[in-house]
């Protein structure tokens, strides 16, 4: 019976497998035709492409996809005409193509010499995407947070969220800078500013490792904690850190971005309470400048714009220039005015403010009206002196008939345009007689 049965059919996987024909073996020093160069199949296409070939394939793809028209015949002019950074293209194609390249000063205006050599490129590493898979009733604690008043139940309900998070994911997403640096906010609420400049370390750290240096989330993390160390009294190692985002910034992005404006107004900020006037001044003047390129005149836009010309104010007051300091808050009380209201609190507070620079420049007058006259000076600076002293006179005469109400100006006038009467020419003439005798 053994010999009449018949073996057993082999899968269908087996028999492709014995079908398939004998591979021949090669041995260590020879190569496989699928390993051949590129030169032995006679493909060598990519040796005759040039840059303007290049360009002319960015600019068809361009149109094809993006219906974006290049009027430019290289990458150098499109620089010139839409205002771009050589720096910025080679960081964005580095960031997407996955190049590490040497850092160094790259001359992007040299004809005679190639901008790059073969031995900038340091590395090419693999752009990978990670799915972010979020773990199991986080939504629910975050409508939770939101409906809860208490500061110390969204703390606690913020470390639960922390604790998932550590569980399933681990300590590196950009979602778990996003709770760090919710929990920070929550702290600077309570009052322990602190903590809450701990938590927004740790939220900068883990946008440095998963986003980098230059990610606008991690600029935007260096700003914030640059307002928690304002706030909790660390102004120099927070001018520290917001000029090394503004760094990042001009690289990134140039020196006309918008968000120019709110580096600046913290910059200028720290360096007034540095009692740094003058380089502050500067600060909010570039401030000015980008405000008036980009923004429109709508009403948002004249409240920010009047913030910057009260941090101006402050300048020239620290540097004791109560003129144009006055001029300023001015424009500023102007603005509040018309925007807010004469009963909104901030224009009764910039109407006092006017009102306490304008004490203060009468009181220095007066002292620098005292020491002229207390001083004994030469025949020559004397004459300086008298000449300063009938200017100051006549300042205060101006500022004093601008107090007056007009209608007793007017009343002056009529009075000394009317003839003298009878007994005013009686008196005039015993006058001269006794002067006579």
């Amino acid at each position: 019976n053994s010999k009449n049965m018949k073996p057993p059919k082999a899968p269908a996987l087996f028999t492709h497998i014995q079908s398939a024909p004998h591979k021949r073996k090669h041995k260590k020093g020879q190569k496989t035709p699928q390993q051949m160069p590129a030169e032995a199949t006679g493909d060598t296409s990519w040796q005759e492409l040039t840059s303007e070939v290049l360009w002319q394939q960015i600019a068809e793809e361009a149109q094809s996809y993006y219906r974006l028209t290049l009027n430019c015949k290289s990458s150098a002019e499109a620089c010139k005409t839409f205002n771009l950074q050589p720096v910025s293209l080679l960081r964005g194609i580095c960031l997407q193509m996955g190049i590490q390249v040497q850092a160094r000063n790259y001359n992007f205006n040299s004809p005679y010499e190639p901008t790059f050599t073969t031995s900038d490129i340091l590395n090419l590493h693999p752009i990978m995407k990670f799915p972010w898979v979020e773990p199991r009733g986080v939504e629910e604690k975050f409508k939770l947070l939101a409906a809860v008043p208490d500061t110390g139940i969204k703390k606690a309900i913020l470390m639960e969220i922390l604790h998932l998070y550590h569980g399933t994911v681990g300590g590196v997403g950009v979602n778990l800078a996003k709770v760090y640096s919710i929990l920070s906010a929550v702290c600077a609420e309570e009052g322990s500013l602190v903590e809450a400049v701990l938590h927004l370390e740790e939220a900068t750290h883990i946008l440095e490792y998963t986003c980098g240096i230059d990610h606008p989330l991690t600029v935007s993390s260096y700003l914030d904690l640059a307002d928690l160390l304002v706030a909790a009294g660390q102004i120099t190692l927070a001018l520290q850190l917001t000029l090394y985002a503004r760094s990042l910034l001009l690289l990134m992005f140039g020196p006309d971005h918008p968000d120019q404006i709110s580096i600046d107004i913290l910059i200028g900020e720290c360096l007034l309470n540095k009692r740094e006037p003058e380089l502050a001044l500067q600060f909010f003047q570039h401030c000015s400048d980008i405000f008036q390129r980009y923004e429109g005149m709508n009403r948002e836009n004249d409240l920010h714009q009047a913030r910057i010309q009260h941090k101006v104010a402050q300048c020239y007051l620290f540097m004791g220039d109560y003129r144009t300091s006055l001029k300023y808050e001015r424009m500023v009380y102007n603005t509040y005015r018309t925007e807010l209201g004469q009963s909104h609190f901030m224009t009764q507070q910039v109407a006092s403010l006017l009102s306490a620079i304008t004490e203060r420049a009468v009181q220095t007058q007066k002292i620098l009206h005292q020491s002229l006259a207390s001083m004994s000076l030469p025949p020559a600076e004397e004459r300086e002196r008298q000449e300063l002293l009938k200017q100051f006179s006549q300042l205060s005469t101006q500022q004093q008939e601008k107090k007056r109400p007009r209608a007793v100006i007017a009343e002056e006038e009529v009075s000394a345009s009317k003839p003298s009467s009878g007994k005013s020419k009686k008196k005039n003439r015993k006058a001269k007689g006794k002067s006579s005798s």
